[in-house]
């Protein structure tokens, strides 16, 4: 008597079944049902895809194929399964970062045409993060599946650059970058695949509308801008102090301290406008001018 060998489908349905039902329990389930889904799924979409599918599989499509096998179309909020919701989600975005082999950090830049150049480490400082971009397509080194449906990638496409504080001497310390050579694969948590799949696909994601921030929020905010400010303030206070052996000169980014400078012009236009403002309201208070 011979035994029938499941097919993709069924394997995927029975996990996406399982899944649905795991979802109801404790949140420990989640990492192992987002690993089965995605090793029960991608072979699944790999065959539909050699029979010529059709489909483009992005990560909509693939949230719908797996909805609709296990029949979860809920009309009403009261009938919805979150926790499952995310676990697709989790699961359809991974699968789009292996499909795509990505690298979220590669050497290198896309031209004008599309075409990636790997930068020259002659021409162009591997030790900063802005010479980093995302590269599709990368076989040898963008994101894969280990054998039980964990996402990997080595470890220098996760952190490329590293720092490490040097001791220069007995009361120095000076902070020093380095290029991560480390070519250790590693399993990626759902919240940094999360965090990678938004930097590839930016336009996948959409933004809720927030709640306008009330002037008290704005105070608050202003309030902790000031101390990170402060905070800098001392580390490059620091770094001139001790003739550029400590501290770090780079604390700030450029596109960061242009925005400070726009709002600190701001705050003194604000400033100027609201003393003129207090002169004309004790003018009129006065008596020595009438309002309007």
């Amino acid at each position: 008597m011979t035994t029938k060998t499941a097919t993709t489908e069924q394997v995927l349905k029975t996990v996406l079944q399982e899944t649905l039902k795991n979802s109801t329990k404790e949140v420990k389930n989640q990492i192992t049902d987002i690993a089965r889904m995605n090793n029960s799924a991608y072979p699944y979409i790999v065959e539909q895809i050699r029979k010529g599918s059709n489909i483009h599989w992005t990560i909509s499509e693939i949230q719908n194929m797996m909805k609709k096998m296990v029949e979860y179309s809920p009309k009403d909020k009261e009938d919805r399964n979150p926790a499952f919701e995310m676990r697709v989600l989790a699961s359809a975005e991974q699968i789009v970062l292996k499909m795509e082999r990505v690298n979220p950090y590669a050497f290198g830049e896309y031209d004008v045409k599309g075409v990636w150049t790997d930068h020259d480490t002659k021409t162009v400082n591997p030790t900063k993060i802005k010479n980093y971009n995302v590269k599709f397509n990368d076989t040898e080194n963008g994101f894969d599946f280990d054998e039980k449906g964990n996402l990997q990638i080595a470890n220098k496409f996760i952190l490329p650059v590293i720092e490490n504080e040097i001791k220069v001497s007995d009361n120095v310390k000076k902070t020093e970058r380095f290029v991560n050579q480390t070519e250790t694969k590693q399993n990626v948590s759902k919240a940094i695949a999360q965090g990678f799949f938004k930097r590839a696909y930016p336009q996948a994601k959409k933004s809720r509308a927030t709640k306008p921030l009330t002037e008290n929020e704005h105070i608050q905010n202003a309030d902790k801008l000031t101390k990170y400010v402060q905070d800098i303030n001392v580390v490059y206070a620091e770094y001139v102090k001790s003739g550029g052996k400590s501290g770090n000169a780079e604390r700030l980014l450029e596109k960061d301290a242009k925005i400070l400078m726009t709002l600190k012009d701001e705050i003194n236009t604000m400033l100027t406008t609201r003393g003129n403002a207090e002169d004309l309201a004790y003018e009129i208070e006065q008596g020595q001018r009438k309002a309007g």
